[in-house]
């Protein structure tokens, strides 16, 4: 479990990291789930939700690049952190219909 200073920390060099893995291709960054909600104990994983601008048939490539960037920041703040890739366009069209974006949408923190 992360301290607020840790989760702030985190998010930081989680953010940075992303950026110059995907640079303008990164759309945005959420915190969602038992963090963003405050909600979170020791079993809690940190739940983060990219938004970028690639086909859906390529995310799988952008996905192990982030998977290996978040595997030393888990280890160092002894949380388990996971990302999710979402495509731009498949995020404009299904926002508003599937439930799991609509609640990013809503109740996330970019």
């Amino acid at each position: 479990m992360c301290t607020q200073l840790q989760l702030d920390n985190l998010l930081s060099e989680f953010s940075k990291s992303s950026k110059e893995l995907f640079g303008e291709k990164l759309k945005d960054i959420i915190l969602f789930g038992s963090y963003a909600r405050g909600d979170y104990d020791n079993e809690s994983d940190v739940d983060i939700f990219l938004l970028m601008d690639v086909p859906e048939n390529e995310v799988w490539k952008y996905r192990n690049s982030i998977v290996e960037a978040t595997s030393d920041m888990s280890l160092e703040c002894d949380v388990l952190i996971s990302p999710i890739i979402e495509p731009l366009a498949r995020y404009q069209k299904y926002k508003d219909v599937i439930p799991f974006l609509c609640n990013i949408q809503k109740r996330g923190l970019a």
